[in-house]
């Protein structure tokens, strides 16, 4: 019987000197979070998948473009976040941000959040800069993007100008209809 127990001994210290290889902690920002292996880079097919899973990574997408980089990494599973989390890097706004899916429901499906967002670490820069960058040919449309975003953003501007310019009016005549009704009262 004793040589079971030093059995399973054995296989205990092999496991966990195997998951040790594969688990790293994550940078002093993000404590809470436990990685499993490398990130894994994905390409524009594997990022679109992810967006359809994922509300806030879509809007985000949506709203600031396709990153330079993007990936996914394993992580330690803590219900009811999957357990991944999908990577953006943009270079140029030096800034790195986790999503993660949270299971809610059966019925939602794509509920999704920002759970990191920061500057890009030393050592993300040097690691992205030796792999190769997914979104490489997709500068189009990143440019068309980014005008979509632009002429939103007019329209927005307009819209709430002419709102403000309705409000003025109707300010206008209320403070006529005022001075006209005070002008009346003194004649009186």
């Amino acid at each position: 019987m004793r040589w079971v127990s030093w059995f399973g001994v054995v296989l205990v210290v092999a496991s966990s000197a195997e998951a040790s290889e594969l688990r790293r902690e994550t940078p002093e920002s993000r404590p809470y979070i436990v990685e499993i292996g490398e990130p894994e880079p994905i390409d524009e097919g594997r990022l679109a998948e992810e967006v359809q899973r994922n509300s806030d990574l879509r809007d985000y997408v949506r709203f600031y473009g396709y990153p330079d980089y993007a990936e996914v990494q394993e992580i330690l599973p803590d219900p009811p976040w999957a357990p991944y989390e999908v990577r953006l890097h943009y270079l140029d706004r030096d800034e790195t941000l986790a999503f993660g899916r949270v299971y809610v429901s059966p019925d939602i499906t794509d509920f999704g959040l920002l759970k990191y967002r920061g500057a890009l670490s030393d050592a993300d820069r040097e690691r992205l800069a030796r792999s190769r960058r997914p979104f490489e040919g997709d500068a189009l449309s990143r440019a068309l993007a980014a005008a979509e975003r632009a002429a939103r953003a007019a329209e927005e501007a307009e819209s709430r100008s002419l709102a403000a310019q309705r409000a003025a009016d109707r300010a206008a005549r209320a403070a006529e209809s005022m001075e006209h009704e005070f002008l009346k009262e003194l004649r009186k």
